[in-house]
């Protein structure tokens, strides 16, 4: 392919063009007689209307524009093709931006927003001036939806990324490498979503909804109205919601369908713990508060093995007292019994192999407080 090429002096005057054709770039480039002290050499395909311009003879550097792919800047053989943009400004301060790319469709028929800036990427001063020891910079992002576009993402002079914020930590409030903003309460919120490239589906999200509304999920997802499954096996979420902290879980729906979590584990401000609970996570009413519903099977409620046969199996501390109404009460300090009024059946499974108990059912008594 035939290339032209013109002399353009180095003080911008026209002293005359020369030409000459070439076959391809390469045979233009490597001819010292007509890059060697020429710099602002343009050589045109005239096959495709590529220009390439020289812009450095000592190593030389070429930019290029052609139809299609607009601009291309190519440094010398082991250098990189470097754009730089610069500020006049003498003295630089905090904000002053020093370059800017700006992404529009000037020409778009629709006109209105459709013209204006749709993304837009600077380097600005970052909090600080510039002096002879500082060149604090931050590189921002900026994009638009159906108005000029606006800062998105900042990248700090000290390597912190703020996304929705310009400050990391946001309102400069505890520690952050990676700051999010967004809104509360909604679907546009800080939310952080993870994949795998197996499939689409989520195999971990954290929904910072709002303060008091706060979860990971594993395997599950939330789309801003309901729960979806990632995994048929399980899924699961722990988080907060008001003043309870929760583990919750759910199994047997298949991907991408929606489900309902059930209540698992739950922790009051008070320290209380719930578990087995099935519904939404509840405030347990006592130290450990246990709840099998019934359609846990053929279940106990709480199961003890005690595998060292020189411990004890339950151990209660207390202070005994002559109190009728205290947790322990020693035999010696009340006069009369309580009737037995039920009994409490337990399961028994011993497994030791000399003198066992004979596994099966047996009962506890229940007494009517004792008369002191």
């Amino acid at each position: 392919m035939p290339f032209h090429s013109e002399m353009v002096p180095s003080d911008g005057g026209i002293h005359g063009p020369s030409f000459k054709d070439y076959t391809d770039v390469a045979t233009l480039k490597a001819d010292t007689t007509q890059t060697a002290n020429k710099i602002g050499r343009v050589a045109r395909e005239l096959d495709t209307d590529s220009l390439w311009m020289l812009l450095d003879n000592a190593t030389p550097t070429w930019i290029q524009t052609t139809p299609g792919t607009s601009l291309e800047i190519k440094g010398a053989v082991a250098n990189p093709g470097i754009l730089e943009l610069q500020t006049a400004e003498t003295t630089v301060v905090d904000g002053n931006v020093l370059g800017q790319i700006n992404f529009s469709a000037p020409d778009e028929a629709s006109g209105g927003d459709a013209l204006l800036v749709a993304g837009s990427i600077w380097v600005e001063a970052d909090g600080a001036d510039f002096d002879a020891t500082n060149n604090p910079g931050a590189m921002v992002f900026a994009t638009a939806v159906s108005e000029t576009a606006a800062e998105n993402m900042r990248l700090t002079s000290d390597g912190k990324l703020g996304i929705g914020t310009a400050t990391v930590p946001h309102g400069g409030i505890g520690l952050a490498k990676l700051a999010i903003d967004g809104p509360s309460g909604g679907a546009g919120g800080p939310h952080i979503q993870l994949t795998v490239d197996t499939d689409d589906y989520p195999v971990m999200q954290f929904l910072p909804f709002a303060h008091d509304n706060v979860h990971f999920a594993y395997d599950a997802s939330h789309n801003g109205s309901a729960w979806i499954s990632s995994d048929a096996g399980s899924n699961y979420v722990f988080g907060k919601t008001s003043d309870v902290f929760s583990i919750q879980y759910n199994s047997g729906t298949s991907a991408g369908d929606t489900f309902t979590f059930v209540g698992g584990i739950s922790l009051n401000t008070l320290g209380d713990v719930g578990i087995g609970h099935t519904g939404a996570p509840f405030t347990p009413t006592a130290q450990i508060h246990v709840v099998q519903p019934s359609t846990s099977g053929a279940q106990p409620v709480a199961l003890f093995n005690q595998a060292d046969i020189d411990e004890d199996y339950f151990k209660f501390i207390g202070t005994s007292d002559t109190n009728v109404d205290r947790a322990l009460i020693d035999a010696a300090d009340f006069t009369t019994p309580g009737a037995i009024v039920g009994y409490l059946k337990i399961n028994i499974q011993d497994d030791q192999s000399t003198n066992p108990i004979t596994d099966g059912d047996y009962v506890l008594h229940f007494y009517q407080l004792p008369t002191a």
